[in-house]
């Protein structure tokens, strides 16, 4: 009903006035590209006619007057949502060109130019967003994900203040500060502060758990750094790498049982990584279960043939368990791949003094 509503103030727009039709054209266009873009009309249909209308309006508007803004901010919209992102930024300029006081013009401009990996075009079109838009976070918020890409650390960690500063409760820009303070600026309080209040906005943002629990363990703390694996794990009980930060978490703190369960969980999984099988053999030999360890040391070393710690590990299990020439064979592999570890080369000594080779072992 919209649309013949439109159609018929379209039939009846005096040709002969130009820049007038042109006006209203793109009134309409923007009209109807609002009911396409909204939430009201789900039906995939029914959005279709509504993207297909508001282009017709867009070119029809253009054709009575080319340096109309709307239709062309319009077509660099519709054409962005059809991942079109060369005609979107081309579209948006001439949006940009028309009207330079509209801040969307530049927001918009600048997001096609971001996904371009265009960075310092899109921190040009995001700052000049936020300049006539002082109180629109999300233009700080992109700039920030911007000087990010551009390796601008300092930068970035003000636009995310700024906007933080416009929205207190803006979760995801205190999920970024979190993060450049955490691992570019080695400011790990003042990560949790800021990770604590990604949490307090959005208590449900299993990222922010996983990245507080691991701040947390950093600075070995593993009470709350297990508090928050553990909570991340009632949103995602199957997520891996969660349960390995886990289980060493857990063996930190001597709870070898329960991290166990944990490394098990993570080893066993389909193109389970060496390292998380090496962690499962380590905590099972603390456990005292040598049978799991020595399988899984195996299975490591299979896995990456490279591990220096598997071969001493497993080399020192077969060492005391009286087998010196299996430990032997491993130990002599561990000092090949790191001959600066102590560890390796003094249990290879006691490898050659069991099988009392003592020429070998001093």
């Amino acid at each position: 009903e919209a649309l013949e509503y439109f159609e018929t103030a379209r039939e009846n727009l005096p040709t002969e006035e130009k820049e007038f039709c042109g006006d209203k054209l793109s009134e309409i266009a923007d009209l109807v590209f609002e009911y396409y873009e909204g939430d009201t009309i789900t039906n995939e249909g029914d959005k279709d006619l509504l993207k297909d209308a508001s282009l017709e309006y867009s070119n029809q508007a253009l054709s009575y007057n080319n340096s109309e803004p709307i239709p062309h901010y319009v077509k660099g919209r519709i054409a962005a949502d059809s991942k079109d992102y060369e005609t979107a930024e081309e579209e948006l300029k001439l949006a940009v060109q028309y009207d330079n006081s509209n801040y969307i013009n530049y927001f918009e401009l600048g997001k096609i130019q971001y996904s371009r990996k265009k960075y310092t075009d899109a921190s040009r079109s995001f700052t000049t967003a936020a300049k006539l838009a002082p109180n629109f976070e999300n233009a700080q918020y992109n700039l920030g994900m911007t000087y990010e890409k551009l390796n601008q650390v300092d930068n970035a960690i003000t636009a995310y203040k700024k906007a933080i500063s416009i929205k207190n409760d803006y979760a995801k820009a205190h999920l970024q500060l979190a993060r450049l303070l955490n691992t570019k600026k080695y400011d790990y309080s003042g990560s949790i502060t800021e990770y604590l209040l990604v949490l307090n906005y959005d208590p449900t943002n299993v990222a922010a758990m996983r990245e507080i629990a691991a701040v947390y363990s950093l600075q070995k703390n593993y009470v709350d750094s297990e508090k928050y694996f553990r909570k991340a794990l009632t949103y995602s009980s199957e997520d891996v790498q969660t349960c390995y930060n886990l289980s060493t978490v857990l063996y930190n703190q001597g709870k070898f049982a329960d991290a166990l369960t944990y490394a098990k969980k993570a080893a066993e999984a389909p193109n389970a990584s060496a390292i998380y099988v090496y962690n499962y053999a380590l905590i099972a030999e603390a456990s005292g279960d040598l049978d799991t360890a020595i399988t899984n040391y195996s299975k490591a070393i299979k896995l990456d043939s490279k591990m220096a710690k598997a071969y001493i590990n497993l080399g020192k299990i077969y060492l005391d368990s009286g087998d010196a020439d299996t430990a032997l064979m491993l130990l002599v592999s561990a000092v090949n791949l790191d001959q600066n570890s102590f560890e390796a080369v003094n249990n290879l000594g006691s490898a050659y003094l069991a099988k009392e080779e003592y020429g070998n072992a001093a």
